[in-house]
């Protein structure tokens, strides 16, 4: 299974409380999407997304690019949610096959929570308040590959790919740059 996990795109703080994606946000996401194309993931089986407005666009924007089987907005991506929520999601029966592609569209901290998590590392909320954040930027996503192992979902460390702006750098040179270890 290929899992990629997506941060909204940059967006505008609208008076109502409801950010909207800005102009930049729509080409950065546009940009990552192309990327995807380019590492031929061009078919997402599920998509679950915030049921934030800056992340239901960011998933129109992506949508533009990749054939896209089913979309589902959940609560459960909200940027109040626990990161295991993610794992609450790739566990439902609309992701049990190992040749899906899910793709998650998200918010920060969750996503970096999990992932770190996932690592074997600390998240952010457990380290060294002198350390700055890891967080993935917003409009940039990683691909993970995972299995499953008596009914858990397992993620390769060897395969975490970024794809934005350092779309290629493998995740442990990229947490090594942040300062995460």
């Amino acid at each position: 299974m290929r899992i990629i996990l997506l941060r909204h795109g940059p967006d505008l703080r609208s008076d109502c409380g409801e950010s909207t994606l800005s102009w930049q946000g729509r080409e950065k996401v546009a940009q990552t999407a192309r990327q995807l194309q380019e590492l031929s993931l061009t078919k997402i089986d599920v998509a679950f997304f915030s049921s934030a407005r800056r992340a239901a666009e960011t998933l129109e924007v992506v949508a533009g690019y990749l054939n896209i089987d089913r979309s589902i907005p959940t609560p459960r991506l909200l940027p109040s949610a626990s990161p295991l929520e993610i794992d609450t999601l790739l566990n439902s029966s609309l992701v049990t096959k190992e040749d899906r592609v899910c793709l998650i569209v998200g918010h920060e901290p969750q996503i970096s929570d999990r992932v770190l998590r996932w690592c074997g590392l600390p998240d952010n909320s457990e380290r060294d308040p002198s350390v700055s954040p890891w967080t993935l930027s917003r409009g940039e996503c990683l691909i993970l590959s995972a299995s499953r192992s008596n009914g858990e979902l397992q993620i390769d460390r060897r395969y975490i790919q970024f794809v934005g702006r350092n779309r290629s750098l493998p995740i442990q040179q990229q947490l090594k740059k942040a300062g995460v270890f």
